[in-house]
């Protein structure tokens, strides 16, 4: 299941990317329809995301701060391809006494190659939406902390030890939805703000093109 998962991101990356890799050859490479973002996402809103906490019995957290990295090729006047990385690291503790507790890291990684289409389009601004489809990488585990006693100096001293009762992997097909405006402060620098449908729920952040 893995392996048809990647065939299928490979195949959308070769079926979209290559055309108009083909063409940037054959007609030269305009730098002002590249673009590189990076974003800071607030609240991580996926199924398999809820699930992975409901099975491990924590809540799932109330908010997310992702990191999100960027790059899009607008190869018609309101349409572009891109791909967009996702990373977000989380930590959760469940305290049962004072010396014993619960906790959760959990770590993922998504790459989500993606269609965008400008509704409206200026020299400066620009409303959009966006459709995204590709693989989710995530590793989770749970640490048990229990106390111990141990004599420290001749008295009764109390100590603490880990237990990792799991370390799982993950790795799944997703998609995503979005609309969004871009504005550019200058010609090869803008700002962005985003809201998202199975992804990070709002995401703001900087736009840079080459210079030409």
């Amino acid at each position: 299941m893995k392996r048809l998962y990647l065939i299928m991101t490979l195949f959308f990356l070769f079926k979209f990317f290559c055309p108009i890799i083909v063409s940037g050859q054959k007609k030269g490479v305009n730098k002002k329809n590249h673009s590189f973002s990076i974003a800071y996402g607030y609240k991580t809103d996926t199924k398999w995301w809820r699930e992975v906490f409901d099975k491990i019995q924590f809540e799932a957290p109330e908010k997310t701060e992702d990191i999100l990295i960027k790059y899009e090729f607008e190869f018609k006047d309101k349409t572009g391809i891109g791909i967009e990385a996702v990373i977000n690291d989380e930590f959760k503790g469940k305290d049962i006494s004072f010396s014993e507790k619960y906790s959760c890291y959990a770590r993922v990684v998504r790459f989500m190659p993606f269609v965008s289409y400008n509704l409206i389009k200026t020299k400066r601004f620009s409303f959009y939406t966006t459709i995204a489809a590709g693989l989710y990488f995530l590793k989770y585990k749970v640490v048990h902390a229990y106390p111990i006693d141990r004599n420290w100096m001749g008295l009764p001293f109390p100590f603490t030890a880990d237990e990792e009762i799991m370390n799982k992997k993950q790795i799944g097909f997703d998609w995503a939805g979005g609309a969004g405006l871009k504005f550019f402060f200058k010609k090869n620098i803008g700002m962005f703000s985003e809201v998202g449908l199975n992804k990070s729920v709002f995401q703001i952040g900087v736009i840079v093109k080459p210079r030409k």
